[in-house]
């Protein structure tokens, strides 16, 4: 009986060590190339956009949290971009 329940509890911990080295890798992991180039791009949408994409180089790497954010951050941009007044022809 008492054998059964170690087993259970070392399953337990191994299942939950597994899930967050997972959790690790996938948000803290560096990102590809062509996803580097699109965070240059988004930098480019706006001052907030350019914020996020330097706070996220700060630690010289860019990672999947960090895109996220840059991410929501230039769509702040492009949502102020298209809330603002502009002349007519001009969107």
């Amino acid at each position: 009986m008492r054998r059964e329940a170690f087993v259970g509890i070392g399953t337990g911990l191994a299942c939950l060590c597994a899930a967050a080295a997972m959790w690790c890798f996938f948000n803290l992991a560096t990102v590809s190339l062509s996803e580097q180039r699109a965070a240059q791009v988004l930098a480019q949408a706006g001052p907030k956009g350019a914020a996020a994409y330097s706070a996220a180089w700060a630690d010289g790497r860019l990672t999947r949290n960090d895109m996220r954010e840059l991410r929501e951050e230039a769509g702040r941009d492009i949502d102020a971009w298209i809330a603002a007044p502009h002349p007519p022809g001009v969107r």
